[in-house]
């Protein structure tokens, strides 16, 4: 009798085992379907950032008495000045390893962000132009702006430039003073520009020489 209630009671067990595992296993299947699932890459929105450069371009300035130094032709490189900001340098043409000869302060912050679909390539300017810019300024204008932007040309499309304004403004360098807010009063008080109708043209890729 008593071996019939144990015989009875490892079929009871048993069973309970059988039904337990029925009921885990497609558990296990299901959560191995889910992961096989999740995507190899994620897209995730999150602004640029290049070892901690401001992603927000910075309008450039020169002196009008510095800028009268240079004729010829003048190619300019993309540059991360000591404060972080992307700024320029200039060389004559051909420049053959020389050192920078035009140099450029930081003003206020610009419209212009680093982003997707964005070239940072050589920029240039004839010595005609030059020489037209010093024209207008000599005697009437202080200071020269260079004003980021974005050129939408079918040629250039994406390459990040500048347009040339010629001012009386008093520019600081923004990180001389406490804040931009004092630079963008200083702007209102003198509202003298003047487009030169000039811009940096973007430099075409060659082959080496």
């Amino acid at each position: 009798m008593r071996s019939n209630r144990f015989a009875a009671a490892m079929v009871i067990l048993v069973g309970l085992v059988l039904s337990v595992h029925s009921c885990v296993t497609p558990e296990k299947k299901k959560n191995v379907i889910i992961e096989d699932n999740i995507p190899a890459t994620v897209n995730v929105s999150r602004p640029l950032t290049v070892s901690g450069v401001n992603e927000t371009l910075p309008v450039l300035f020169i002196s009008v008495a510095d800028f009268k130094k240079f004729n010829g032709n003048l190619i300019f490189r993309f540059f991360i000045d000591s404060a972080l900001d992307l700024s320029l340098k200039g060389w004559k043409k051909p420049a053959n390893n020389t050192p920078a000869i035009v140099n450029f302060n930081t003003s206020v912050l610009s419209n212009v962000k680093l982003g997707a679909d964005e070239y940072l390539g050589n920029l240039y300017i004839k010595a005609n132009d030059v020489d037209q810019i010093i024209k207008k300024a000599d005697g009437k204008f202080l200071t020269l702006k260079f004003v980021p932007f974005i050129d939408t040309t079918n040629v250039s499309k994406g390459q990040i430039t500048y347009k040339i304004i010629l001012t009386n403004q008093l520019l600081r360098n923004r990180r001389a003073i406490p804040s931009d807010s004092l630079n963008m009063l200083m702007d209102m008080a003198f509202p003298l520009d003047e487009d030169t109708k000039y811009m940096l043209n973007p430099s075409p890729p060659r082959a080496e020489q």
